[in-house]
């Protein structure tokens, strides 16, 4: 029997004898009703035997005599800061937005692209991103693709569709570079709150 073999018979010998010490009875290991007072401390045990073999045990541990506490005092580092500039009084409001009208009135989906930020001035006076959209409708194969320019009021859709809005989308086929829009759209610029 080689050296790594010895050692892992060994090991197996401690772990069942844990497994047997583990297993042994209560009351093979406790003594019925010991005290201990040690230091302030005081602890009983005791264990019965059930008529069904069980055992009920009682562990019951607790301090005697005074409790003393040390205070200790640890010194604290802090630090002040007096801010005197005075911009705290500024006021704290929004940034403000400018819409300029562009020169171009022809929006195609291609020519409106996935990162452009144009807005629509709704009947409301208020300026909305116009996004741009598609579907397609038929076969795979032979089906057609619907391209369409939109925003939103208050979760309901409005389309940009020839020199008007609608609220029904765009169902004739179109191609992705034909033009769909042919009003005025804004462009905005943000002014930073002062």
């Amino acid at each position: 029997m080689n050296k790594k073999s010895l050692l892992r018979l060994m090991k197996l010998v401690i772990v069942m004898a844990a497994v047997l010490l583990a297993m042994m009875p209560v009351s093979a290991m406790a003594d019925d009703g010991g005290t201990v007072d040690k230091n302030g401390m005081s602890a009983t045990k005791h264990a019965r035997v059930q008529d069904d073999g069980t055992y009920i045990i009682d562990l019951e541990a607790f301090a005697t005599g005074e409790a003393h506490f040390d205070t200790v005092t640890v010194p604290a580092d802090i630090v002040l800061v007096l801010d005197v500039s005075g911009s705290m009084e500024d006021p704290m409001g929004e940034a403000t937005y400018e819409y300029k009208a562009r020169t171009s009135q022809g929006y195609s989906y291609d020519g409106y692209g996935r990162y452009t930020q144009y807005y629509y001035k709704h009947t409301d006076g208020n300026y909305y991103r116009v996004y741009r959209g598609s579907y397609h409708t038929g076969g795979l194969l032979f089906g057609s693709n619907h391209y369409y320019l939109n925003y939103q009021v208050d979760g309901r859709t409005y389309y940009l569709y020839g020199t008007s809005t609608t609220t029904s989308r765009p169902s004739n086929p179109t191609g992705s570079g034909t033009t769909i829009w042919t009003g005025v759209l804004y462009e905005r610029t943000e002014t930073p709150a002062p």
